[in-house]
């Protein structure tokens, strides 16, 4: 308790030190061996550096997919690593040890365990920074740079060799690569006799675990599999939005580490479940990812679709694949940002103008209304929103009439847009009429079939993924619609990120983004679009594209 409180104490002035010889470390470590292995309390501290970004302290894999260990290097522990994700290529991470004193201990040994693993891997730099000579001498005594495979390696060296001399600390530094997959992890520094390396089990819940070894060689053998414990399920059916639900199914992963799925049933009759493999990657087999809602309304159902999908497998299987992400494959820029919007849903008047004041952060407001409570809904709302966009959709609730009526306080209000005002088998009442608002098709329009008649009635279409079948065919609709003139809503259903991904790299061609589906759901997908401070934010590692 001594040691950490004294380093607290001291730890701003030992941090902040002026260009210079450095000050004395506030406290030198010479018992050894020492080993930082970042497990817990009895690990020796580590501390940032001023300047650089910190680096972050791990169980298991790190959050991106191709890069980082799975693992700390006794299979069951903690190591520290640089989060690639989010940041810019040369971004600085590094982080300083306490200080020690060799002096009395010849032959002394420094050794750090490193995984530098990732197609776009950076580069790692380690210093020996001596803290009480008149210059503070620091030596570089290792650099790497580049993917250096998907393992732990060890680093070895002599500290005499090294010619250290009084009081130092060690600093690692890395440095981000090209893109995400630039993960630097480390593990177990030590300084002490020289080590002889032990290899074997290191996971207590193994039947050969091997308390003597120091790294594991994945020879562990578990018990037999216990199989999924607590499986629970439920359905949760979204209030305004008739047919549309929600599944949930949860359970307790076995304990045991040896267990591994190897198929699952699926199919919507449960007493005639269909049987399918379960297949890991191999970097040969390939596999693809959406999400639809069937609508009762075009009537689709739950098989339907299915059918519909089985009926393209054979396309899908015998199509190119190319290993590269749908950014490069169109062309476009991939966005770390996009203005979000956010849906009130049809309420009480009161309820809704309270939901509209919660949601002030978001650029874009879409209002669900029908005739009733229209000035009222609408003169707040642009009250408390002056400079948002603000979208009607009426869902086919007015009829001609109501649009028409309504006129002058949807140009008082400053509505940008409205939704599907009329039923869509009588939006031909549409043909000719010069609203002075921007009227968008919704139900009216499916795919690009549909675009013939839209040129007459509105000036803007809707294009959801739902509708239009997937993501070929929505590019399709974009190139015919700027050919009529035709400006570009993107939607979506009550959805995950997944629904939601396959339109985005049609943003540049976008008027209006709609894209809250997450929004209304309780748990999206994992690696999906953030929505934060009225933004939908895109990371590098996404759960589709």
């Amino acid at each position: 308790m001594k040691k950490l409180l004294l380093f607290i104490i001291l730890l701003p002035t030992f941090l902040l030190a002026q260009p210079g010889p450095p000050p004395p470390c506030p406290w030198v470590n010479n018992n050894f061996p020492e080993v930082t292995h970042f497990d817990g309390q009895n690990s020796p501290l580590i501390v940032p550096v001023i300047g650089s970004q910190p680096w972050s302290f791990q169980i298991g894999s790190t959050p991106s997919s191709n890069t980082g260990p799975i693992t700390d290097v006794s299979g069951i522990g903690t190591y520290v690593f640089t989060e690639a994700t989010g940041q810019q290529p040369n971004t600085w991470y590094a982080f300083q040890t306490e200080c020690f004193n060799v002096d009395n201990d010849p032959g002394m040994e420094l050794s750090f365990w490193y995984h530098m693993y990732g197609a776009g891997m950076g580069s790692l730099e380690v210093f020996l920074i001596e803290s009480d000579t008149a210059t503070g001498d620091t030596t570089e005594f290792f650099t790497l740079s580049g993917d250096q495979g998907n393992l732990w390696q060890l680093a070895v060296f002599d500290l005499d060799s090294l010619g250290v001399n009084g009081d130092f600390y060690l600093q690692f530094h890395g440095y981000r690569g090209p893109s995400f997959t630039s993960d630097i992890a480390i593990d177990n520094i030590r300084i002490g006799s020289p080590l002889i390396i032990t290899y074997g089990c290191t996971d207590t819940l193994a039947l050969n675990y091997d308390s003597l070894a120091m790294i594991n060689d994945s020879t562990c053998i578990y018990p037999p599999c216990t199989g999924i414990q607590n499986l629970q399920g439920s359905i949760q059916c979204f209030q305004y939005t008739p047919n549309q639900g929600q599944v949930s199914v949860s359970w307790s992963p076995p304990s045991n580490p040896g267990c591994s799925p190897t198929g699952f049933y699926r199919g919507t009759d449960l007493n005639n479940l269909q049987y399918q493999p379960y297949q890991t990657w191999n970097g040969n087999n390939f596999y693809g990812y959406g999400e639809c809602v069937p609508y009762k309304r075009y009537d689709e159902t739950i098989d339907s679709v299915t059918s519909e999908i089985n009926n393209l497998k054979p396309d899908i299987e015998e199509g190119n694949v190319k290993n590269t992400s749908i950014w490069k494959l169109m062309g476009v820029t991939k966005p770390t940002t996009l203005p979000g919007s956010y849906t009130v849903v049809l309420d009480e008047p009161e309820k809704m103008i309270e939901d509209v004041s919660n949601h002030l952060e978001f650029p874009t407001l879409k209002l669900k209304v029908n005739k009733n409570d229209l000035h009222q809904i609408l003169t707040k709302t642009r009250e408390l929103s002056p400079n948002k966009v603000l979208i009607v959709d009426a869902n086919e609730a007015f009829n001609i009439d109501d649009l028409k009526s309504n006129a002058d306080l949807f140009v008082k209000t400053k509505i940008d847009l409205i939704e599907q005002p009329l039923l869509s088998e009588n939006d031909n009442e549409l043909k000719g009429l010069n609203f002075p608002i921007s009227l968008c098709a919704d139900e009216s329009f499916h795919d690009s079939s549909d675009l013939a008649k839209m040129a007459h009635k509105y000036n803007t279409i809707n294009i959801k993924l739902d509708k239009t079948g997937g993501l070929s065919e929505a590019v399709k609709i974009v190139e015919e619609a700027k050919k009529l003139d035709l400006k570009i809503m993107l939607g979506c259903m009550v959805s995950s990120s997944l629904s939601m991904l396959p339109l985005l790299p049609l943003y540049k061609n976008a008027d209006f983004i709609d894209l809250d589906g997450p929004c209304f759901i309780a748990n999206d997908r994992k690696n999906g679009l953030i929505y934060e401070n009225g933004m939908m934010l895109v990371k590098e590692d996404l759960c589709w594209g």
